[in-house]
């Protein structure tokens, strides 16, 4: 399978919210080998995939009494908010 065609399907899991198993299915794609290059997307150099952010505001009134930020990957940070 092509490059572009593989980082496509990757791409397209990636904004699915189904899981491996499901999109591999539905894609015609072995699931050992969705979660091969999903292995190898994940291990390569972070200068092939530059961080992204995000700035956020609050509107209107105080910041919640927990931030909590997730990434598609699965990965979630929470922080309490500080009081001054």
């Amino acid at each position: 399978m092509r490059a572009e065609v593989r980082e496509a399907l990757l791409a397209a899991y990636a904004s699915s919210g189904m899981t491996q198993r499901a999109f591999a299915e539905r894609e015609g794609v072995k699931y050992g080998t969705l979660t091969k290059w999903l292995l190898l997307q994940r291990r390569k150099p972070a200068a092939a995939m530059p961080p992204a952010f995000a700035e956020v505001r609050l509107n209107g009134g105080r910041a919640p009494a927990r931030l909590r930020s997730s990434c598609r990957t699965g990965w979630s940070c929470e922080a309490p908010r500080r009081n001054k």
